[in-house]
């Protein structure tokens, strides 16, 4: 719903989520999902995100690469 009313497609949005939950939801909604794990979620399973940092100054880095 957020994508639609931003006027773009869901392919173009990126999510940054630090919890399995919230991983699931964007890759669900067909959304770029980084995953920052906390030390809570560390040990989560993250292999569907499309990248997995280790701190916020990745973020920028990563999405240079597109």
């Amino acid at each position: 719903m957020t994508a639609k009313e931003l006027g773009v497609k869901p392919q173009e949005c990126v999510v940054v989520e630090d919890l399995g939950v919230g991983l699931l939801s964007a890759k669900a909604a067909d959304m770029i999902c980084i995953v920052r794990p906390t030390k809570y979620t560390q040990n989560d399973d993250f292999l569907i995100a499309d990248k997995v940092i280790a701190n916020a100054k990745e973020i920028e880095k990563y999405l240079k690469s597109f």
